[in-house]
């Protein structure tokens, strides 16, 4: 891009004096500016290009370049001060006045729209820049006519040392690095510089050539895949995690199932003793607590979004209550308290998605120990769910930047978990929003509308042991034998006589044998096969049989299918499993009655 005088045609040459009156033409000026006169002003009848060019070369008082595409051509200009005046040489390339481009015009015409920075520095002239890409304005923020007027190439470099240690190298040949640039604004960027010499016959060096790379795009698309792969190795354990979660339910939920049907048939028997009544309530009501513990494990690591349904407030805000005091540690002081009574409308687990993160938050925010104080209310038609810290607070600057995807001041933080929780609330109809200051913790605040009211529903009396055969025969298949006997036990008290069997083969063989089945209740994972394996064969001897599934696995009562007609989740109350068959002998539901479902634990 170094162009010497020799390379180019014509010359044009104008003299002017300091307020732009013309003195002087000589050369090929009309090819310039035909409408240039001896003492008219320059600057009223040239081309803007020109004019700006002119005047901020004249503004320096010491020799200055620049070129400009004028008349269908590429011209170079000098202006020099020449005593009272200025002298403007200008040059137009050959190959632009002939109309045929040479390679070295394309490269130079192409190089002047690269996306990068191109520039010239004067080596004999402090580093003044002397040529100046179009792409360098939007790089630097400088005009062409700024940059020509007296900008030099220390002022592109943000530190001094680096602009010295690129004058250093570049004397011994090309300069390559990176360093951080600045703009015009002010503002700073990395870049990467490429400094090339230019030399004279002698071989001193009188220009530089600089090409500027802005890194500040791929230096973001690289933090962006460095965080697309945390995130994915989070993905991952939280996946692994869930996964042995759901083994260790599965086991759990069976021991919980025994457990429960043993002591509410103990129940049962012991209504005339009090006292033993009392201590079985204690062992089925911790029995449940472990229920819900489970479900809400299994929930938290599945991370899977369900169908909104209908939540009473109050209900669920006690259920969560013991597993929220389980997150929070012995520096933190855990007040809790509910007042009204209502229902909301939401997936259940979305909705201890935001209350577990609004609590993982406020612990972070108090690592030296505080208060939280967790409050629902119903009032207004609304539920309002306050979470109130006393911890490190934020400025008020940040109350709406903090629901922002990947914001976060924590260097743990993934910076999604408010952004998530303001989703969640938003698709139920409600708000999110965050009252704090530095230093005076934070409270934040979800108001979500509540349900129209119905009806309370009658209490279900406690029903009585019924009589063995009453209500037919059923085949149960359980591979626990501990489950297997509670819950044989448990369908004889509701008047069924049982065949219990461990296994698909088992089962099979028992039903060569038996001259009636009105109920197959089969677990739905087994040693040899699924309960689905024995339906069919059921179905095919005793079309009338109704067929219930069940499960610890909280992912296999998502399956839907018609073969078999409920699904019921371990561990489950004799109550529910009374409810369950009360509603198939009320509705007649059979085989081809349509798609399973699921009954809650």
């Amino acid at each position: 891009m170094t162009l010497q005088r020799d390379d180019c045609v014509p010359i044009a040459v104008v003299r002017l004096m300091g307020d732009g009156a013309v003195v002087g033409l000589e050369g090929e000026w009309s090819r310039l500016c035909p409408e240039l006169r001896f003492g008219c002003s320059a600057f009223e009848v040239i081309p803007v290009g020109l004019r700006d060019g002119l005047q901020a070369a004249m503004a320096v008082h010491h020799a200055t370049r620049f070129r400009l595409a004028l008349a269908g051509c590429e011209w170079l200009c000098r202006v020099e001060p020449d005593g009272e005046g200025f002298v403007l040489h200008a040059s137009a390339l050959p190959e632009s006045i002939l109309g045929d481009e040479t390679p070295r015009y394309r490269v130079g015409r192409f190089m002047d729209k690269a996306p990068f920075h191109v520039s010239v520095a004067d080596a004999l002239d402090g580093g003044r820049i002397v040529v100046w890409s179009q792409y360098s304005s939007s790089m630097f923020g400088y005009t062409a006519t700024e940059a020509l007027g007296g900008l030099t190439a220390r002022d592109l470099y943000a530190s001094e040392s680096d602009h010295l240690a690129m004058l250093a190298a570049v004397e011994g040949g090309r300069s390559s690095t990176e360093c951080t640039m600045k703009r015009k604004d002010g503002t700073s960027f990395v870049g990467r510089v490429l400094v090339m010499p230019g030399r004279n016959g002698a071989g001193a060096l009188t220009e530089r050539c600089t090409f500027i790379e802005d890194l500040s795009a791929a230096q973001q698309a690289e933090r962006e895949l460095s965080e697309a792969h945390r995130l994915a190795g989070h993905d991952d354990r939280v996946r692994l995690m869930g996964q042995l979660a759901g083994g260790i339910a599965h086991d759990f939920n069976n021991l919980l199932t025994a457990i429960m049907s043993s002591a509410e048939l103990l129940e049962l028997q012991c209504r005339e003793l009090p006292e033993a009544t009392e201590d079985l309530a204690v062992i089925t009501n911790a029995a449940r607590s472990g229920s819900s513990l489970t479900r809400r494990l299994l929930t938290f690591t599945r991370n899977k979004v369900e169908a909104p349904r209908r939540i009473d407030v109050p209900a669920w805000f006690s259920e969560l209550l013991p597993f929220l005091q389980r997150l929070v540690p012995e520096r933190v002081r855990f007040e809790h308290a509910m007042e009204g009574l209502g229902a909301i409308e939401i997936d259940p687990n979305e909705l201890e998605q935001v209350v577990l993160n609004l609590v993982v938050n406020a612990v972070g925010a108090m690592p030296d120990g505080g208060v939280l104080t967790l409050r629902c209310r119903c009032v207004d038609h609304r539920m309002l769910l306050e979470a109130e810290d006393t911890g490190i607070g934020m400025p008020a600057d940040l109350h709406e930047r903090v629901f922002e995807p990947f914001f976060t001041t924590r260097a743990e933080g993934t910076g999604l978990g408010l952004s998530t929780a303001r989703a969640i609330v938003r698709r139920a109809g409600g708000e999110i929003w965050v009252l704090s200051a530095t230093g005076n913790g934070s409270c934040f605040s979800v108001s979500i509308p509540l349900c129209a009211s119905i009806p309370a529903a009658e209490p279900l009396a406690q029903p009585s042991p019924a009589s063995p055969g009453d209500r037919g025969f059923a085949l149960l298949i359980e591979d626990q034998a501990d489950v297997r006997y509670a819950v044989e036990r448990l369908l004889r008290s509701m008047g069924f006589d049982v065949r219990a069997e461990p296994d698909v083969r088992s089962g099979k063989h028992a039903l060569e044998e038996m001259e009636r089945c009105t109920l197959l209740l089969s677990d739905y994972m087994l040693p040899d096969g699924t309960g689905l394996d024995l339906i069919e064969d059921v179905r095919a001897v005793f079309p009338e049989a109704h067929a219930v599934l069940m499960s610890g696995y909280l992912q296999e009562l998502e399956v839907a299918d018609e073969r078999f007609d409920r699904l019921i989740a371990k561990p489950f109350t004799r109550t529910q499993l009374l409810e369950l068959l009360a509603s198939l002998e009320s509705s007649q539901v059979g085989p081809s009655d349509g798609p399973a479902k699921r009954s809650g634990s």
